[in-house]
């Protein structure tokens, strides 16, 4: 059973280490046209998420909105909100 979700906020141009193995970094926040988790078309800010596991290894880049979930090593992701310089987050262990 997975434990309650933890809220994290990362401010645009800043890293948080989610583990030992796993960082996370948020950045070019823009309005963009995105399909929302119920398959409607939206428009609203996004922003780009960068996720680098392990040291020596190359970074992903992932364009993100409100809505958007995803899975991070041993983490579930979802994005709750995107304000013009910074994304809130719920974590879970996955």
């Amino acid at each position: 059973m997975a434990a309650d979700p933890r809220e994290l906020v990362l401010q645009a141009n800043t890293q948080l280490p989610l583990s030992a193995e796993v960082r996370l970094g948020a950045g070019n926040f823009w309005k963009a046209r995105y399909t929302a988790p119920d398959g409607e078309e939206q428009e609203g800010l996004t922003c780009g998420l960068w996720i680098v596991e392990g040291s020596g290894q190359p970074q992903r880049h992932l364009r993100v909105h409100p809505g958007a979930s995803l899975r991070i090593a041993d983490f579930r992701l979802e994005v709750r909100e995107i304000s013009e310089r910074q994304v809130r987050l719920s974590i879970t262990a996955a």
